[in-house]
């Protein structure tokens, strides 16, 4: 029996699709190996499985990536909602979940991303708020200074 050398392959047949590609198409193992099927044929795969999978993961994913994202604990999340009394720290009121990638208790982690530094806990209103004025102190207060004088 002859022995292939996979080191010269050029092409490869993936084993889903059955279409001959570059092996470049085809992801790398751990090691130096490759899948034996094609990139794409591997995400729709991965999507379907992460799909397949049951929601109380897919929130906990969410909720991991989200903590991860910005350096926090589940202890010092759970803190920082606790000094703020579970309220918005701008609004002072409970956030509401309105949408579907949004925490369980509704808070946007709120950062400078000039820093990444977090800020604090906002509602989704607020968070969109202070976002769409570009995160700039100045515009805030001068809209602040705009609704105080139409009173």
């Amino acid at each position: 029996m002859r022995r292939i050398d996979l080191s010269r392959e050029v092409e490869r047949k993936c084993r889903i699709c059955q279409v001959t590609k570059p092996v470049t198409e085809f992801p790398r193992n751990i090691g130096s190996r490759r899948y034996r099927r094609c990139r794409f044929c591997e995400s729709v795969a991965r999507i379907e499985r992460y799909r397949a999978s049951s929601p109380e993961r897919k929130a906990e994913d969410i909720s991991t990536f989200r903590l991860q994202r910005y350096g926090l604990t589940i202890d010092s999340y759970h803190a920082m909602a606790e000094c703020q009394d579970f309220l918005c720290a701008i609004c002072q009121e409970e956030p509401i979940r309105k949408q579907m990638l949004a925490s369980e208790d509704g808070f946007a982690i709120d950062h400078s991303h000039i820093t990444g530094k977090v800020r604090g806990l906002l509602c989704d209103g607020c968070n969109k708020g202070i976002g769409f004025l570009g995160d700039n102190p100045q515009v805030v207060y001068a809209a602040a200074r705009y609704l105080e004088s139409a009173l």
